[in-house]
């Protein structure tokens, strides 16, 4: 996603669901792009996936990406 939107301005980021499970969770979002030279629009979906650990009282994210 960085990368798309050093060439593109993204218009809208819809987020669908989010299933857990133990320390891992994997997020669904739709998006809208529009490329900023032709103005032409581009609309997908990702998954991102994100594993975490407790610390304390608190949750930290040790490894995440997007497919």
């Amino acid at each position: 996603m960085k990368n798309l939107v050093k060439t593109q301005n993204l218009k809208k980021l819809y987020f669908d669901n989010i299933l857990i499970s133990e320390n891992w969770a994997a997020l669904h979002f739709r998006y809208s792009l529009e490329e900023l030279k032709t103005g032409e629009k581009t609309f997908g979906d990702r998954m991102q996936f994100l594993k975490f650990e407790k610390f304390g009282n608190s949750l930290k994210i040790v490894s995440s990406w997007i497919q």
